[in-house]
């Protein structure tokens, strides 16, 4: 799945990364009514396409997929573009990895299944532009999503 051309000008782009096309697919649904763009992929390359050539003000990630681990992905990102927000979605959300994501400098990482009304605001309080006051962790029982039209 991918969205590469720009249906809402002037509004952030979000960056979603997973190798599952059904999280992506919830991804983009859940941020469809909100004031930013969102661009999903399931190709890392692609994803760090965009991150070059576009205004890019934020990249969510998988911690697991098969090309590339997703806090070395997003590590690159960093480097490449260090004003990005970056975020890690996981379905293996152990104390180790949350810790050594944090220690990397990833403040939040959401769990999968998410809770989306958590998710939504946690992603708009971070394109405002303001910072978390402390690491967190968006917990809770994922939403039902709406069905797709």
């Amino acid at each position: 799945m991918d969205s590469p051309s720009s249906d809402h000008p002037g509004r952030p782009l979000v960056v979603l990364l997973d190798d599952e096309p059904r999280i992506l697919a919830s991804l983009v649904r859940l941020f469809r009514t909100e004031p930013l763009e969102a661009l999903a992929t399931e190709c890392p390359d692609e994803a760090l396409e965009w991150i070059r050539t576009r205004e890019v003000r934020m990249v969510i990630a998988d911690y697991r997929m098969p090309e590339i681990d997703g806090v070395r992905f997003l590590e690159g990102v960093r480097d490449l573009s260090p004003q990005v927000v970056r975020l890690m979605i996981t379905g293996y959300p152990d104390e180790s990895m949350v810790v050594d994501c944090r220690r990397r400098g990833l403040l939040e990482v959401i769990p999968k299944p998410w809770n989306n009304d958590q998710l939504k605001r946690l992603v708009l309080h971070r394109l405002s532009g303001r910072r978390s006051e402390s690491p967190s962790i968006c917990l809770g029982a994922r939403e039902p999503s709406p069905a797709a039209p």
